[in-house]
């Protein structure tokens, strides 16, 4: 697990703890399954309230007209500058720790290639457009430098549907 300060560090926390707690469930036998299995469920829940402070820390730092056009989607009247981008992408680059429960390692860096990929598309996709998907990529990016390539999420339940970023991940994995 890698040591990340800075302002991700109880996100990846959490993922790093995830990740290896999964590990440990694997290898336990059935009766220490259910402390393991209640364990992760607490670190993907402060994961996501980790996700949810950080972003909110992260849109108090923008300014009110570029808070608006990120929150709201409202339309930005002027040009926006190279550092408030920056400040945008810094915002979606959040790595989004809920994802462990149902993506592989291999799965976010196939989203992340896929979403830098469509940020290229300039043609496609309006310049806010292409910021976020700009910052999920990296979020996804940072994420899978903490849990690394060979993580792999417990099987979902029989019958569970499958999450619409696990399909566009095994569709840009199999057409790779």
């Amino acid at each position: 697990m890698v040591e990340v300060l800075g302002p991700d560090h109880y996100i990846l926390l959490c993922a790093g703890r995830y990740a290896a707690t999964l590990t440990e469930y694997r290898n336990a036998d059935d009766r220490e399954r259910h402390r393991l299995q209640q364990k992760m469920d607490y670190l993907l829940e402060s994961g996501r309230l980790e996700v949810e402070a950080e972003k909110c820390r992260r849109e108090n730092r923008l300014g009110s007209d570029i808070r608006s056009f990120v929150r709201d989607r409202k339309p930005l009247g002027r040009a926006i500058s190279g550092t408030e981008a920056e400040a945008v992408r810094h915002f979606y680059a959040t790595p989004p720790a809920p994802l462990l429960d149902t993506l592989s390692g291999e799965e976010l860096m196939s989203l992340s290639d896929l979403f830098e990929g469509w940020a290229q598309e300039r043609d496609r996709h309006d310049p806010r457009t292409m910021i976020e998907l700009l910052g999920w990529s990296d979020g996804m990016r940072i994420l899978v430098q903490t849990v690394g390539t060979e993580y792999v999420p417990l099987n979902p339940p029989e019958g569970a549907q499958l999450p619409l970023l696990k399909f566009l991940a095994n569709r840009m994995r199999k057409a790779g």
